[in-house]
Formats: structure tokens, sequence, C-alpha cells
């Protein structure tokens, strides 16, 4: 099972991760921003 979030109550989100096989978040920032987002360097 997946879920599909924005991610704002990340503590509920912990309490479902046991359940779930994936997590699709929606990051949202300005698109000079984006690789900084995505964590790529």
């Amino acid at each position: 099972m997946g879920l599909h979030t924005a991610g704002p109550y990340s503590e509920r989100l912990t309490r479902l991760l046991p359940w779930l096989d994936w997590v699709a978040l929606d990051v949202k920032g300005r698109g000079q921003d984006f690789d900084h987002l995505a964590l790529r360097h």
C-alpha cells in the first residue's frame, strides 16, 4: 500500500510507516531551488 502526501503532519505519517510500502511526497518550491529540495548536489 502507498500514500501520496504533502507531509504536513510528520508525526501522523511516522505512525503509518509500518503499514506502507511507499510514500510519495509533494514537495513545492521555486524552480531554482529544485536541486536543493531534491537533495541533488
